[in-house]
Order: structure tokens, then C-alpha cells, then sequence
């Protein structure tokens, strides 16, 4: 989901294996107080995430047509050595510009890419050592957000923190759903039940879906309801 709540995990390792995962489990648990950032179940299953058959762990090399699926194991020498030749002969080709560093990586803050922010990670200042590359603007996550901002702030802006919640009358979401995607500890659905507990405020969903958060709503008691939008 790449949430990034960057919850604490506490392997429990067996001769340099991962055996179990669990969660944070100290101090107290308590609300608007300090609270233990507990993981959710996809933080909880990291370890069928490293030991998965489908992880690569190694270069390998396309030896078939595209889409073929058909590759070979090479050496990191060789992976290393056949991208920068092909990065040299792009650049001498067709200038810096043919050179695009895409920071959809699927794991956000790789430890070697360090894909966020996009302009921050080891590859693009490689890449401008290099002469520069192609630049992106707007995100898969919020484009369409970063332009309609420009409309109601005059610029692109964050908001602030949900913990504000326990200030407001009336939340109104839009395809926004934390009690799925920052359902952990440390992600943003325990400062929103927290706050709701405090001010009691009205929500308002509007999704393709009926959202998780609902069910946070019922079992809590909380006045809510959704829009449930037509594809």
C-alpha cells in the first residue's frame, strides 16, 4: 500500500531467518495519550513479502521478445556493466532529455533508490551528474488533486494534520478511505477514531465503494454515512 505509517516491526530471527513478525508491544496503549504504533496485517506479513518465490534477488536479462516472459541470470557486473553502456549511448543519441526516472518504484523509500522524493534519491543525482534528465510533474496519487488545489488555494498545499478532526463539525471524504489504507498504529485511522471521540463529528464518505471506515463508524457508535458514486 506503500502508506508509508513506517510502523515498527520485531523479527524474530533463527539463524539468519526471519521465523515471525510481530508488532509494537510497549508502553501503554491508551488513547490520546502515547499508544503503541501497532502494524496492520500487511506490515505483520513481511516475512512472506521477503521469502516470496516471485522476489527478485538477482539480474536477470531478457532473452526473448517482450512480453515473452523469458529471461536469464546474469552477474551484477554484467547488469551493471550493459546499463551504463546503454545509458551512455541514449545520452550521446538523443541528449538527457530521452533519460526519465519514473519514482512509482512500488516500494516507497527503497533503501538503494530512495524512491521519495523523486529529485532526492541516489539515482537522480547520478543523473544529473550525468547532464540531467526528464522530469515528471504531477503523481499517480493525487494529480488530480495538485491541479484542483490551484483553483481553491492558488497553489499546491498540504493539509493539515487529521488529528484537527476532534476540531471539526463535519468531515467529508473524497475516495479517501484511512481505515483500509493507514489502518495501523502509526497510520492515521487511530488519530481519527481519537478525535471522533472527542468531538463527535458527522463524516461524510464519497467512493466507488462502501468504505472500511464505515465499520469503524457502526462499531464505534459514530454518525456517518456514504455516496456511493457509479463507476
Amino acid at each position: 500500500m506503500n502508506c508509508g505509517s513506517r510502523c515498527p516491526l520485531r523479527m524474530h530471527v533463527v539463524d539468519g531467518e526471519i521465523k515471525w513478525v510481530e508488532t509494537d508491544n510497549t508502553g501503554d496503549d491508551i488513547f490520546n495519550n502515547y499508544h503503541q504504533v501497532r502494524a496492520c496485517l500487511r506490515g505483520r506479513s513481511m516475512r512472506r513479502r521477503v521469502y516470496s518465490p516471485d522476489r527478485l534477488k538477482y539480474p536477470l536479462k531478457r532473452v526473448g521478445k517482450r512480453g515473452e516472459g523469458k529471461f536469464k541470470r546474469i552477474t551484477w557486473d554484467e547488469a551493471f556493466d550493459t546499463i551504463g553502456e546503454n545509458l551512455k549511448r541514449i545520452i550521446k543519441e538523443h541528449g538527457n532529455e530521452a533519460v526519465y526516472l519514473n519514482y512509482g518504484t512500488g516500494t516507497l523509500g527503497g533503501t538503494v533508490t530512495k524512491s521519495w522524493a523523486p529529485g532526492k534519491t541516489l539515482v537522480a543525482r547520478l543523473m544529473n551528474l550525468c547532464g540531467g534528465y526528464l522530469n515528471h510533474y504531477g503523481d499517480y496519487s493525487a494529480a488530480n488533486i495538485e491541479w484542483m488545489s490551484k483553483y481553491f488555494y492558488g497553489q499546491w498545499v498540504d493539509n493539515n494534520s487529521i488529528d484537527d478532526i476532534q476540531n471539526a463539525d463535519l468531515c467529508l471524504m473524497f475516495g479517501n478511505n484511512p481505515a483500509e489504507t493507514r489502518m495501523s498504529g502509526g497510520g492515521q485511522v487511530h488519530s481519527y477514531v481519537d478525535g471522533k471521540n472527542i468531538s463527535r463529528t458527522r463524516t461524510i464518505c464519497i467512493d466507488l465503494v462502501i468504505p472500511t471506515l464505515l465499520q469503524v463508524e457502526k462499531i464505534n457508535g459514530f454518525q456517518s454515512s456514504t455516496v456511493q458514486m457509479q463507476p
